[in-house]
């Protein structure tokens, strides 16, 4: 953490470099707190995509989530999808005779008992009304630009399933003159500015009155939520790729990313139909993800080591005029490289990646990188030559092997990114950046084509710093009449060294695991007996330990061979059901699904956390003489590589079980639980009950 001293110059010497340049955003408490939870942790985390579903609150304005504002009738009719009239930022700059703007907040089942029972102060700048509904009690008014309310409880002995915690924020008059615009929804009382982990309701609750903040004005500076950065204080890096909207994005240039100024940070990726005029897409002001400076901001005061991930579809390189070859306007890459450069503060790191898992091709990002590398010749539907290669191939009569044709673009592009952070970090590169390239976890033939791209010369390991992969344990059932053929899971790892009993002939996967049940599954996943009782242990295809660090061995080694380490961009239990779509009247859907919440929610799962990234320690421990890693570099993974889990907090469903915690205020969270116990050291017994 640099010191006050230094912020304030940095801040000015950022303001001089013209109106162009965004500024940066300094919290208060710079120069006033220093983590030190984080100092030793060998663990990061993804960060869930912030919407007003989601189950983490990062900001103190929690309107910033909040659905954007959509169509409504005075007649009653609650979305009636027609065009809002909005300006750049996603404010509603008018409203027509019979019309209403609606924003949602809190929404999502089951009720997040955190928000429950709260109060909470709705600010906004301009001349307009509002409504609130599905609140606690009467909603006062205290002045023209400020509504208070209070959220509904929940009952003793009611579960949090059967309430309905949405509040529908209605603008009712929006004056065209003076419209409303730069919405807040605060939680009261404030933070001491040495602390900002931790809300406090007056001045009174600081060692010097001075040193309080108050949310309300302090808003835009301070930025975070409390209880989310004391829940995160111990990650020793982010990775921000939800926050960043990266999965089929949408954006090119620079000029539209998301800025401090818009009114949603909403990263929602299920809204991005440009026909419809109630969803938010990425191109408008509606919900584009989250500011860059924010980001920069949360990591400077964290004192942790960003994540980025850069848009599949971002500009490489500048638009030149056509006659003078001056630059008209840089690169998305370069203008990106010269913000990190201006506001992380020294002494932190960034992950640079390109596009997230351009291999899946559930992504946009995949069939881009797809369509880029069968486009690139001179007819625009041939191949070019390397890339239809096989890069670790050079014999002159090699076959082409287009297949893969797009992970060798996706390494070309991804080299042509970081020549661009090099150009503008100079000599600071290596202590500014990690450059990351990225593939599968089950197939390590990728990993040599990304690192020897072109043409088996090694230019890919050359540009890249670390090479991550997401070793998920657990599996996900595919389809309702799966086969159960373990022997096809394993393509890459025929013995996993587990000495386990054969599912029954006929059984579907789903039904394998219905069979074993929670104890089945557990022990499927150590590959032993279980504690407590003599169940067989069943063979359930890929997914238990011994099977993924044997994949992460092979992938160690595969990186290792170019001289890169290796590290992981996700990871975790991977216990879901996709993509069939749930049937909830389906009874084995129903069972799956409790199955898996039970195998999430089991005690034991603190045990299996902890056992899990030791196993990933162990084999990604470039300093063992007994790993097989032929690799000496020096402070890249030595004690095992960093591992970022996937994700910090978030409610569960039939399609991820990914929170750690299901919601941020829960008490007993057994993966929390094996997460903190893996980054302290500390024994099981000697951690809280969270």
């Amino acid at each position: 953490m640099r010191s006050w001293l230094s912020v304030l110059l940095f801040s000015v010497t950022v303001a001089l470099v013209g109106p162009a340049a965004a500024a940066p955003i300094v919290p208060p408490s710079i120069g006033f707190y220093t983590n030190t939870a984080n100092r030793s942790s060998p663990l990061g985390s993804n960060l869930v995509a912030p919407t007003d579903y989601t189950r983490e609150y990062p900001f103190i304005n929690h309107f910033k989530t909040a659905r954007p504002w959509f169509s409504g009738n005075t007649d009653g009719t609650y979305q009636d999808g027609r065009a809002l009239s909005k300006d750049a930022r996603g404010n509603v700059r008018s409203l027509l005779a019979d019309q209403v703007a609606r924003s949602l907040v809190f929404t999502g089942a089951p009720a997040d008992p955190g928000i429950a029972n709260r109060v909470w102060h709705f600010y906004f700048d301009g001349d307009g009304d509002f409504s609130f509904s599905n609140v606690q009690g009467a909603v006062s008014r205290p002045a023209r630009n400020h509504y208070v309310f209070k959220t509904k409880a929940i009952p003793a002995g009611v579960s949090r399933s059967t309430i309905e915690l949405t509040v529908t924020i209605t603008m009712t008059r929006n004056n065209r003159a003076n419209p409303v615009k730069n919405v807040r929804l605060l939680p009261p009382g404030g933070i001491c500015r040495n602390n900002p982990l931790k809300t406090v309701a007056t001045a009174a609750a600081c060692a010097r009155s001075a040193d309080f903040r108050a949310f309300a004005n302090f808003h835009a500076s301070i930025l975070f939520n409390p209880s989310f950065l004391n829940d995160i204080k111990t990650y020793r890096s982010l990775r921000f790729m939800d926050w960043m909207k990266t999965n089929n994005s949408l954006t090119r240039v620079f000029s539209t990313r998301p800025v401090p100024s818009d009114q949603f940070w909403n990263s929602d990726d299920s809204f991005n139909d440009l026909n419809d005029p109630s969803n938010c897409n990425m191109l408008t002001r509606s919900c584009k993800g989250v500011p860059l400076e924010v980001m920069f901001a949360l990591a400077n005061l964290m004192d942790m080591d960003p994540w980025f991930n850069i848009p599949h579809m971002a500009t490489v390189t500048d638009t030149l005029n056509p006659t003078t070859r001056a630059v008209v306007t840089e690169s998305y890459v370069k203008q990106f490289a010269k913000m990190l450069k201006a506001q992380l503060e020294t002494g932190r790191r960034a992950y640079i990646e390109y596009s997230n898992e351009v291999w899946n091709f559930q992504f946009v990002q995949s069939v881009y990188a797809d369509q880029m590398a069968n486009a690139c010749g001179a007819a625009q539907n041939e191949l070019c030559a390397d890339l239809a290669k096989d890069s670790t191939n050079t014999a002159a009569d090699a076959p082409d092997d287009p297949g893969s044709a797009f992970v060798r673009f996706y390494s070309k592009r991804a080299q042509q990114i970081f020549t661009v952070f090099d150009q503008v970090l100079g000599s600071e590169r290596r202590a500014r950046i990690r450059r990351v390239m990225a593939s599968q976890a089950a197939n390590p033939y990728f990993t040599d084509q990304i690192l020897a791209w072109p043409n088996n010369t090694k230019r890919g390991a050359s540009k890249a710093d670390v090479f991550a992969i997401a070793p998920y344990f657990g599996d996900t059932l595919t389809d309702v009449d799966d086969s159960f053929t373990p022997e096809d899971d394993r393509l890459f790892y025929k013995d996993c060294g587990n000495a386990l009993v054969p599912a029954a002939d006929g059984l579907t996967r789903r039904q394998a695991f219905l069979a074993a049940g929670a104890e089945g599954v557990i022990a499927w996943l150590q590959g032993s007996l279980n504690n407590t009782t003599a169940t067989v242990v069943p063979d359930l295809g890929y997914g238990s330990f011994s099977c993924v660090m044997r994949l992460v061995r092979i992938q160690a080694d595969a990186a290792g061979f170019y001289g890169v380490p290796l590290t992981s961009y996700e990871g975790g239990q991977h216990f879901l059901l996709s993509p069939v779509i749930f049937d909830p009247t389906d009874p084995n859907e129903i069972a799956l699904n409790a199955l898996f919440d039970l195998v999430n929610r089991d005690p034991r799962m603190t045990a299996l956390y902890t056992n899990y990234l030791a196993r990933w320690r162990a084999a990604t421990d470039t300093t063992s003489a007994n790993n097989g890693i032929t690799l000496n570099l020096p402070n890249v993974a030595p004690n095992g590589a960093m591992f970022h889990h996937f994700v910090n907090s978030d409610s569960w469903s039939p399609y991820g079980r990914w929170g750690a915690k299901e919601y941020p205020t829960q008490i007993k969270s057994p993966k929390f639980k094996g997460l903190q116990a893996y980054i302290t050291g500390r024994p099981l017994s000697a951690l809280p009950a969270r």
